[in-house]
């Protein structure tokens, strides 16, 4: 049960299985009242991550990341709800944060859809489609989307990926 009594049996892979038979004990509570921010905040620390981070990390930040790969792997929006106790796809949308490696991702699916489309049934391609072929590649493999990579400046600066 969750904090807002949503009773649901999880699904666990066979390596949480393993990990949670070595620690839990035999009877009683699985996850009993503690306190691990300390723990977790010098983990951080020791992972390298800066001063300032480490001290406000929090197991929320562990959900939100855990969500936002779950929902990047898979495109099964119902089982990440399910997983995370959600109820409502807004909920679960809150979690998730944005990637820039993500969108590269949509963007290259999208490309590879319109490729398909321009080539299945056409005999020529169009000079739309010739003109995207031959739009430069950027680092991350992705096609420039605008002015064949030249962004504006306010677009350069406002990066909402780590």
């Amino acid at each position: 049960m969750d904090k807002n009594r949503f009773g649901r049996e999880v699904p666990l892979s066979e390596a949480a299985r393993g990990a949670l038979d070595q620690v839990c004990p035999d009877v009683g509570l699985l996850f009993g009242s503690h306190d691990y921010r300390r723990l977790l905040r010098e983990a951080a620390k020791e992972a390298g991550i800066d001063e300032y981070r480490a001290a406000r990390i929090s197991d929320y930040d562990l959900r939100h990341s855990r969500l936002t790969h779950l929902g990047q792997v898979s495109s099964n929006l119902s089982g990440v709800m399910f997983l995370a106790g959600h109820k409502q796809p807004a909920t679960t949308a809150r979690y998730l944060r944005p990637q820039k490696q993500a969108a590269a991702e949509v963007l290259d699916a999208a490309a590879a859809a319109e490729e398909f489309r321009s080539h299945s049934g056409r005999k020529g391609r169009s000079r739309h489609s010739q003109a995207k072929a031959a739009a430069p590649r950027n680092t991350n493999g992705s096609k420039a989307v605008r002015g064949r990579g030249l962004e504006p400046r306010w677009m350069l600066s406002t990066s909402t990926s780590s």
